[in-house]
């Protein structure tokens, strides 16, 4: 493994630590965990690249590393397409059952939020929609500043507006994950969005989250999502 090969794995673990933790990931972890082959000042220089790089930074009072929105976006770039969800998983999915489809949809809503500890929203055409799953998004470490609290508040007193928007990019049958500027909800979340179509109407069906969201496990979530509907 090259220098950039073992860079950009160094990344995706970075990341998917920081995921799982929520904690700036240390160099002597990654060298235990990972690279056991490796000396730590391999490792740490590595780390001072993607540094330099701008996809990881360190936060003033730790000594590990979190992945910036840059670092989020690269690793996106090199994530494999495809059903990353567990047989027990699409059961749960796939056995809800309701008297009509929009009760349905809601209640699947709900199960993903519960999967994905994130917040899901879904538009029916273009005047209706539904969302679950906040306490979830609040309750991420992330939102534990007032700050942050205020600004997302803010943001879902506007949800109608920030799908309208979501709705204008998207294609039908199209996935995309936004993040940083990019998202209407904020830079501080992300979104990973599908338009389909439920019903007869065009719809969006998504999932909010922190940025540090389980990108693989919420793509798998939102296809899955959109196959059960369409």
């Amino acid at each position: 493994m090259n220098s950039n090969e073992r860079q950009s794995n160094l990344l995706k673990i970075v990341i998917e630590e920081y995921v799982d933790s929520a904690s700036p990931v240390a160099s002597s972890l990654i060298v235990s965990k990972y690279f056991k082959d490796l000396s730590s000042a391999t490792i740490r220089n590595d780390m001072a690249e993607l540094e330099k790089q701008g996809l990881i930074a360190q936060p003033h009072t730790s000594a590990g590393r979190i992945p910036t929105v840059s670092g989020y976006r690269e690793y996106l770039n090199g994530l494999s397409t495809g059903n990353n969800l567990t047989k027990s998983e699409m059961n749960k999915l796939a056995r809800v059952e309701s008297e009509n489809l929009k009760t349905r949809t809601k209640n699947i809503a709900r199960m993903i939020a519960k999967i994905s500890d994130s917040a899901v929203f879904v538009s029916f055409g273009e005047d209706e929609f539904f969302y679950t799953g906040i306490s979830n998004l609040f309750s991420q470490p992330e939102f534990a500043e007032m700050d942050y609290l205020h600004t997302m508040s803010e943001a879902i007193d506007h949800m109608d507006e920030a799908i309208k928007l979501m709705s204008g990019q998207l294609e039908v049958g199209e996935i995309q994950t936004l993040i940083g500027q990019d998202n209407p909800f904020g830079s501080v979340t992300s979104v990973v969005v599908s338009k389909c179509e439920i019903d007869g109407q065009i719809s969006l069906i998504g999932i909010l989250g922190p940025n540090r969201m389980d990108y693989r496990k919420c793509l798998g979530l939102v296809e899955y999502f959109s196959k059960l509907l369409s």
